[in-house]
């Protein structure tokens, strides 16, 4: 007997808990049975885990929704636009938070299920409550079917998709250590190592959802869910330090790092030995030993034979390496935990220390404000024009709006999937079901659509539309104890979902057109505004305290540049319909970001090497001259960049031969100050300082190979108008 693929199995136990689900509402004549039908559509996914999270984000926003549709209505019973005033911020701080990145569907659901109470209970204070409770229970009934059915019906837990996810992301990263451990002999090019990258990132993102859902259906990770996010935490930070420690490669490639740290071959061999070690315990071997440490130390006599900014490339690759060591050893720990052969974390992981968020993100502000836009013209146009559906068309485009958001799409490309639900649900509206004449046959035929809906949708970019096929074709069809059939019902409601979709889509491009390409474009302008504001933190004035506006915004863009930006860019590259922009390339683009990033870790080497400085001193006046003359140089190339991404390709060669030449004047007057201050009987020659000079060089020749990058990109294409 064939086994049927995961595919098939999912498609038939969301068929089924959807049939189920409304012969029960029908049974216990329920005031809308789709409504249970629509909870036990959303909440199913791959693993029970994964469903058992997502059902209790639906119930927790669907409580808020309920609270807070009770509350406007009991405070504006007769006054719709105190009404409107009054959802206007709460439909905004949900779009807001959706748009984030923790509990967007359960944000999501307190949105839309305040607005479909409010929507349909009319005026009446009996029929609002009876409307909020009867959202509330067949909700809860849903959950309730597809849970039961997910547990007992081809049950599948989460906890060998956390596995291999936690192997898949641990070997990329093994895998790119090699790789970068490839650069450093000679071997190999950067850009080949730009799709590992990328995969290293999706990855771990899907070692977070893995971890979430397995903690809900898997008793044995709720037990090591310390161990566990221990493990994610260090796995990100291996990230971030494999990233920082190629960055260094290209400056110290041309010295004799045999003769500079004669344990260097030593010391990354025992690195490969543990990654090995910790990739066997990952597979449920034994380690095969304790994991072996070695001393990074640097010849006194060697260092001394080289420039200053050969010292600054040699201290940041001596302490991006130090860094993979401790990285490598937590995780080893942690790996030995979680298989069981070391104690147990039975403590909650404290997160680092992170300055206060208080700053509005502009692009989940412009998403919120977009949202409450489409509400508005929806209202305005229900009152003065009257269109398809009645109150409905208002709701529908606020809904649509925010499902673009939550499933970060624009409107237009939901048109495809609406369009078959609309055709499907016609065809079981007008043609099936006046022939059917009991449950078994109209259940036989919502599992076959519902379970055919499924498995069509079942790739992971089309997610949002297999939800929404079902509920649109359960909103047509329009099940009920008293059946009822009416092709005007059937023509407007459909008229009305497509005249909401199509508002929905043209608000959705004000202020400014929400195509991935020019999105892409408004990032990076604001990438290298924040770029600049951040360097010029780095003058010698910028250290006298500022007002609170101030560091607040200095903080916003630290955050937005190192945390935010760079994510958000790698993703919208992702997006881009490279057919549209002829002359661009994906790799092109991924080539642009991966220097970007490349950018971003060199500002941040840069300021935490600030901190600790003292570049006041008066030895060091003319060499801190010659670093703020390259500050302002690359201020003045980010400003230009921000206004016009096209001029980057123009400035490689320009700020290549100011480098150069700059370089000779600086290390002549860095010279002259450690002479200066060793007649004083003082010293400059510290690590901090390094650090701080192999950043800002850094922060330079990442500048030039942004602008290299740059140039191979048609920027023309991307702003061409587009219907």
């Amino acid at each position: 007997m064939p086994t049927l693929s995961v595919r098939a199995r999912e498609s038939i136990k969301t068929g089924l808990a959807v049939a189920v689900t409304i012969a029960i509402a029908l049974r216990m004549d329920f005031l809308e049975p789709a409504w249970a039908g629509f909870a036990a559509t959303m909440i199913s996914l791959d693993t029970a885990g994964q469903s058992l999270n997502k059902a209790a984000l639906r119930t927790f926003g669907t409580l808020v929704g309920f609270v807070a549709s009770l509350t406007f209505m009991s405070l504006f019973p007769q006054q719709r636009w105190a009404m409107l005033l009054a959802l206007t911020p709460y439909i905004g701080l949900c779009t807001y938070m959706l748009a984030g990145k923790k509990r967007q569907y359960a944000w999501f659901v307190a949105g839309f299920v305040c607005l479909t109470i409010m929507v349909h209970a009319g005026t009446d204070s009996l029929s609002m409550f009876r409307y909020a409770v009867a959202r509330l229970e067949e909700t809860a009934l849903g959950i309730l079917v597809y849970s039961l059915i997910s547990i007992f019906v081809w049950p599948r837990n989460s906890k060998s998709d956390l596995d291999a996810a936690s192997r898949a992301l641990f070997d990329t990263q093994r895998e790119l250590f090699r790789a970068y451990r490839g650069l450093l002999a000679g071997r190999g090019r950067v850009e080949e190592s730009g799709p590992l990258r990328l995969q290293e990132v999706q990855r771990l993102t899907q070692l977070g959802q893995a971890l979430a859902a397995a903690e809900t259906d898997t008793y044995e990770v709720w037990e090591l869910r310390y161990a566990w996010r221990r493990f994610l935490q260090q796995s990100t930070v291996l990230l971030e330090t494999l990233g920082r420690w190629r960055t260094s490669l290209p400056e110290v490639r041309p010295l004799a790092l045999g003769r500079l740290l004669p344990d260097l071959d030593a010391f990354l061999a025992d690195l490969e030995r543990r990654f090995e070690q910790i990739e066997r315990m990952l597979a449920g071997q034994e380690a095969g030993g304790e994991p072996r440490s070695a001393e990074l130390v640097v010849d006194e006599s060697a260092l001394r034979a080289l420039s200053n900014f050969e010292k600054a490339a040699l201290v940041l690759f001596r302490t991006q390496l130090q860094k993979l060591d401790e990285i490598s050893r937590a995780l080893f720990d942690c790996v030995r935990d979680i298989e069981g052969s070391g104690r147990i974390v039975s403590k909650p992981l404290r997160e680092a220390d992170r300055s206060p968020r208080l700053a509005l993100d502009p692009d989940r502000f412009r998403s919120a404000v977009t949202v409450v836009a489409t509400m508005w013209m929806g209202f305005l146009l229900w009152i003065w024009v009257d269109p398809p559906g009645d109150a409905n068309f208002w709701y529908q485009a606020t809904l649509w709006s925010m499902v673009a958001i939550l499933a970060r799409q624009t409107v237009p490309s939901m048109l495809p999937g609406f369009l078959l639900a609309i055709v499907v649900g016609g065809v079981a509206y007008v043609g099936v079901m006046p022939h059917l004449s009991s449950y078994a046959e109209l259940g036989l035929m919502i599992f076959c659509v519902t379970a055919a809906g499924f498995y069509l949708f079942w790739e992971p970019r089309h997610r949002g539309s297999r939800g929404f096929f079902v509920a649109i074709f359960l909103i047509l069809t329009s099940i009920a104890n008293e059946q009822t059939y009416s092709f005007s019902k059937y023509a407007n409601t459909s008229a009305a979902i497509l005249m909401s979709l199509a508002l929905a889509a043209a608000v959705g491009y004000f202020p400014s057109s929400p195509r991935p390409e020019r999105v892409f474009l408004r990032l990076l302008a604001r990438f290298f505004r924040h770029a600049e504001i951040l360097l010029s933190n780095l003058a010698p004035e910028a250290r006298r305290e500022t007002g609170f506006a101030e560091r607040l915004r200095r903080s916003w863009c630290r955050d937005d540049l190192l945390d935010e930006l760079p994510e958000k860019l790698a993703t919208l590259a992702q997006r881009i319909d490279y057919r549209l922009l002829p002359g661009t390339t994906p790799e092109q683009v991924r080539a642009l970001v991966a220097n970007l990033l490349s950018l971003t870790l060199r500002i941040k080497e840069v300021l935490d090497a600030r901190a600790p400085l003292r570049l006041g001193e008066p030895q060091l006046e003319q060499v801190v001259a010659d670093l703020s003359e390259w500050r302002l140089l690359a201020q003045q190339q980010f400003r230009r960049w921000a206004a016009e991404p096209s001029a980057a390709g123009s400035s490689a060669a320009e700020l290549s031969e100011r480098l150069e030449t700059g370089l000779a004047r600086f290390e002549a007057n860095l010279d002259d100050a450690r002479e200066r201050a060793a007649e004083e009987g003082g010293e400059i020659d510290d690590e901090a300082f390094y650090r701080y000079l192999g950043g800002f060089r850094g922060v330079a020749e990442a500048a030039i190979g942004y602008a290299e990058a740059a140039a191979a990109v048609n920027w023309d294409t991307w702003r061409e108008a587009r219907f």
